[in-house]
C-alpha cells in the first residue's frame, strides 16, 4: 500500500491495530532515515487507546504506554534499536522480557537481525520521493 503523506501512515498504521492478529507481542518496522517509522508507531499505538504523546524513544531506547480500557493490550512497549549494535546490548535492557510482558513496537528492528520472535508482524517503509511510501506489512 501506498501512503503519500504522515497522515495517510498514522491512517494505515491504525487500520493494522485495529486488525491486529490475535497473539501478536511484537510490530517490527523498518526502512531509512526519515521513513516514517515514528508516525506509524505513533497511529499505532494512538488506535490501540493510549491518549496521551507518543514520542520518539530514541535516546530512551523504550518508552512504556499504558494503554487503559483496551481489550486485549494493556502494556505497550516502544523500542528505537538505531542507537544499539549487538544482540549484548538487547540482553542488557532485557529484550526477552519485554514481549512477555506487552505488546512491542521496534523502530530500526532491522539492526540486530534475529532478535525478533517467531509470529512477529513485519512493517516495511520505502521512501519512493519527497511525499510516498509504500508500505508492506508482512
Amino acid at each position: 500500500m501506498f501512503s503519500y503523506s504522515v497522515e495517510d501512515t498514522r491512517r494505515i498504521a491504525a487500520e493494522l491495530a485495529r486488525g491486529l492478529p490475535p497473539g501478536t507481542r511484537v510490530l517490527a518496522l523498518s526502512g531509512g532515515l526519515g521513513a516514517g517509522k515514528t508516525a506509524f508507531a505513533q497511529g499505532f499505538i494512538e488506535a490501540l487507546g493510549y491518549a496521551g504523546t507518543v514520542a520518539s524513544p530514541t535516546y530512551a531506547i523504550v518508552n512504556e504506554y499504558f494503554i487503559s480500557g483496551a481489550p486485549t493490550v494493556t502494556l505497550c512497549f516502544h523500542f528505537d534499536w538505531y542507537r544499539l549494535n549487538s544482540p549484548e546490548e538487547l540482553d542488557d535492557i532485557g529484550w526477552e522480557e519485554y514481549p512477555e510482558r506487552g505488546l512491542c513496537v521496534v523502530e530500526w528492528s532491522d539492526r540486530i537481525p534475529g532478535a525478533l520472535p517467531e509470529h512477529t508482524v513485519n512493517v516495511n517503509i520505502r521512501v519512493l520521493d519527497e511525499n510516498t511510501r509504500e508500505i508492506i506489512i508482512m
